[in-house]
């Protein structure tokens, strides 16, 4: 029979000790953490694997940075299922009866005697079992009840597996919207896409121009198969020759993609993007913002970003969105910086409060400052890195990040 797994949190290293010390010789598999945030974290990793591997969580009520009723409430509120067995010395009536209320299985005073605290987990862990085959006992009767079931997941597998065919169809085709060749282009680019599922909404379009090169980046909103039908659809848009006939300017590009928008899907999605327009024989940017996230640049031999103006509405919602229209110059050597809402939008809870941190567009800025001596490449690697760390691995909305250096002559000497 597979040893029970019990995970203990306590921050005091002679108690962790012990209780790791006497439950390992009762026969128990044992996983000490020194707090309420480790566990919460051990616990949560096990919970997104699809198999919980602890039978019971033996904690303190007073930990750092998590305390032991913050821990349960943690749990309770993200529905992890876990018995627990508290063990604390600053018992009162009022907190037993708060940890009943937040579903505790038992509570243990210090001091204890090794024969009460083995009693007492042994007890718990008995009830759980007798608890999960009563469970079973009643899934079974219902299960006998419906006669039919089996025919049922039966066709409804079958056209799961055809969706799935569909899906990964889906996602073959969104892989190759946001693949982009950097060695075809006429400026340096280093991109980082992170989609929160494997069809995303972030969509990328860079070319070449007669002039230097044209950068579009954009967020449809939501994460399912329509914005991706959308992504689809700016795909065709810029590459559809038709789109561009007569030279038109960003702002012209930006007014016949929203039509398109409208045109193309019954459904509206509301579109956050940019285009940035680099005019190399001109030393000239002219940024079109439908209400994206600010660029900013890091002028050449500086170490400090500059705040590039933003505004505008969305796009694929009205006939007539409001374009934000700004020109600047740019000198040989400098940055550029494009990125969607997914990456200022990336946050943390803080362990203390429980309370929500977000990167926000100054974070994403001190990011890329930390590292703007480092070549592109180098500098686009830190900065993911920092930022997965940042929100954990856990992104909350797809991210897309671009940056771009302005040298002229990679592609010749036209410029």
């Amino acid at each position: 029979m597979k040893k029970k797994h019990i995970l203990i949190a306590e921050d005091e290293a002679q108690t962790r000790f012990t209780l790791t010390l006497l439950l390992k010789n009762e026969g128990y598999e044992v996983t000490a953490v020194s707090d309420g945030e480790e566990a919460l974290d051990a616990i949560e990793a096990a919970f997104e694997s699809g198999e919980m591997p602890f039978d019971l969580l033996v904690m303190d009520i007073q930990m750092p940075r998590v305390t032991g009723l913050e821990l349960l409430d943690r749990l309770r509120h993200r529905r992890i299922q876990i018995p627990t067995l508290v063990i604390t010395g600053y018992g009162s009536k009022d907190l037993v009866v708060e940890l009943m209320r937040k579903g505790c299985a038992d509570y243990l005073d210090k001091p204890f005697q090794p024969e009460e605290l083995l009693s007492r987990v042994f007890q718990v862990i008995q009830r759980e079992e007798k608890s999960r085959l009563q469970q079973r006992k009643v899934r079974g009767e219902k299960q006998k009840e419906v006669t039919d079931l089996g025919r049922i997941i039966e066709d409804y597998r079958d056209n799961l597996e055809k969706l799935r065919k569909d899906v990964d169809t889906a996602v073959i085709e969104y892989q190759g919207l946001t693949g982009i060749d950097p060695d075809s282009l006429c400026l340096p680019v280093s991109l980082f896409n992170r989609p929160l599922r494997e069809l995303g909404g972030d969509f990328v379009h860079i070319q070449n121009t007669g002039a230097g090169c044209l950068f579009f980046v954009a967020d449809v909103s939501g994460h399912d198969m329509g914005a991706s039908f959308h992504t689809l659809l700016m795909k065709h848009f810029f590459d559809d020759k038709a789109s561009f006939a007569g030279g038109c300017d960003g702002r012209e590009i930006m007014a016949r993609l929203n039509n398109s928008l409208l045109e193309g899907s019954r459904q509206k999605r509301m579109v956050t993007a940019c285009l940035l327009d680099i005019d190399l024989k001109r030393m000239e940017a002219r940024f079109f913002g439908a209400a994206a996230p600010p660029a900013f640049r890091i002028p050449r031999n500086a170490f400090l970003a500059e705040m590039l103006p933003s505004g505008g509405s969305p796009l694929g919602v009205n006939r007539d969105p409001v374009l934000f229209d700004h020109t600047f110059s740019i000198e040989e050597g400098d940055r550029i910086f494009l990125y969607t809402d997914g990456v200022a939008g990336a946050h943390q809870i803080d362990g203390l409060t429980g309370k929500k941190r977000k990167l926000q567009e100054k974070g994403v800025v001190t990011f890329v400052e930390a590292y703007a001596s480092l070549p592109l490449a180098e500098l686009m690697d830190n900065f993911r890195r920092d930022l997965l760390r940042f929100c954990r691995f856990k992104p909350c909305d797809d991210m897309f990040f671009l940056a771009l250096e302005i040298i002229r002559g990679r592609c010749g000497d036209e410029f």
